[in-house]
C-alpha cells in the first residue's frame, strides 16, 4: 500500500505539471542579497550572488532550484543544484532521503480534511492563506472543549467554547494573529505551539506552493493539498 501511495505521488507532478518557463521563479528564501521571500525574478537574466550569498528559487512546475554564490549564471538555464519535487514528495510519504534532504521518518501529523485548516493539537509550522479567515481543526471532536489562544508573551488571551461533534472552529473576523509569529493553543488539557506563515501570492499553482510548503515544514498541509490536486 504504502508503495503504491509512493509511486501515486512520484506521478503526480508529471501528469499534472505546466509547462516550465524559465521566467517565472518565485523566491523562497534569500541569504545576504536583497531578495526576499516571495519576490519573483526573470529566471532566463543572470542573478549575481556574492560569496556567501544564497537564495532558493521555485519554477512553475514546483521544483527548487538552490544557488549559493559566487555565482553569475541565468538561474532557469542551471544545470545542477535543481530539486525534483515528485521524489522529495514520495520521500515524504516513505520517510527516505531525497535532495531535499532529510524528510523525516516519524513526523507526528494528521490527515487533514483540507490543506487550509489549522490542526491546533500539533505544534510546528502552519501554512495559510492571506487574506482568508483562519478556521481551526481537531482530529477529536467527541466532546465540548475549551479552547485558549494567546502569544508566547503572553501579552493576551482569549478563550471560545468548542462544541462537541464539531471538527472545525473558524476564527472571528479581525482576530489578532499575525504572520511570521508563534502562538499557542491549549484545549482538553494539551498544548500546541503554532507558527504561522503566509504563502506568498506569487506563487501561481498548487505546484508551487507545495514546494514552498514543503520547504517551510508544513508537512502535513503539504501530504493534504497533494491529496486535492489528485
Amino acid at each position: 500500500m504504502r508503495r503504491a501511495l509512493t509511486m501515486a505521488l512520484g506521478l503526480i507532478f508529471v501528469l499534472l505539471a505546466p509547462e516550465v518557463r524559465a521566467a517565472d521563479l518565485v523566491v523562497i528564501e534569500a541569504t545576504g542579497t536583497s531578495l526576499k521571500a516571495g519576490d519573483t525574478i526573470d529566471g532566463s537574466k543572470p542573478l549575481v550572488l556574492k560569496e556567501g550569498e544564497q537564495v532558493s528559487l521555485v519554477g512553475e512546475d514546483g521544483n527548487v532550484l538552490k544557488l549559493r554564490g559566487p555565482d553569475e549564471r541565468a538561474p532557469g538555464s542551471a544545470s545542477d543544484g535543481g530539486v525534483d519535487v515528485s521524489k522529495a514528495l514520495a520521500a515524504l510519504v516513505s520517510g527516505q532521503r531525497s535532495e531535499y534532504g532529510v524528510i523525516r521518518s516519524k513526523v507526528d501529523t494528521a490527515n487533514l480534511p483540507n490543506p487550509w485548516v489549522v490542526d491546533v493539537t500539533h505544534s510546528g509550522k502552519v501554512c495559510l492563506r492571506p487574506g482568508e479567515r483562519l478556521v481551526f481543526w481537531r482530529p477529536d471532536r467527541g466532546r465540548d472543549v475549551t479552547l485558549t489562544i494567546m502569544p508566547v508573551d503572553r501579552s493576551w488571551r482569549a478563550q471560545a467554547e468548542w462544541p462537541q461533534g464539531a471538527a472545525e472552529f473558524e476564527a472571528p473576523s479581525g482576530f489578532p494573529l499575525k504572520e511570521r509569529r508563534t502562538y499557542l493553543f491549549s484545549m482538553g488539557g494539551r498544548t500546541a505551539a503554532l507558527t504561522l506563515l503566509a504563502v506568498p501570492d506569487s506563487l501561481s499553482n498548487d505546484h508551487m506552493r507545495a514546494a514552498w510548503m514543503l520547504e517551510m515544514n508544513c508537512i502535513a498541509q503539504t501530504k493534504a493539498l497533494l491529496s486535492a490536486m489528485r
